[in-house]
């Protein structure tokens, strides 16, 4: 009866999480053949913004104003990060 109860949470999570790590892999894969300048976001941060502002997936990979943020190039000019 349990097992009953439990395995479509279980489904559930594991189609997302499969789901999420497949579309990870496509965007990688992207990114590593190459993005036209044009189809890019510049984005600007100060320090502190990016400490305050961005919630850092990894050294990659950000959110911010609820958007999933990947990195493709990184550059700092006095205390803005671009």
């Amino acid at each position: 009866m349990i097992v009953c109860l439990l395995m479509p949470l279980a489904g559930s999570y594991l189609f997302l999480h499969f789901k999420k790590n497949k579309i990870r892999k496509e965007v990688t894969a992207l990114i590593n053949s190459g993005i036209k300048e044009k189809d890019l976001l510049v984005l600007k941060f100060t320090k502190e913004e990016s400490e305050t502002k961005l919630n850092w997936k990894h050294s990659r990979e950000f959110i911010y104003n609820g958007r999933m943020y990947d990195i493709v190039n990184q550059s700092q000019q006095g205390d803005s990060l671009f």
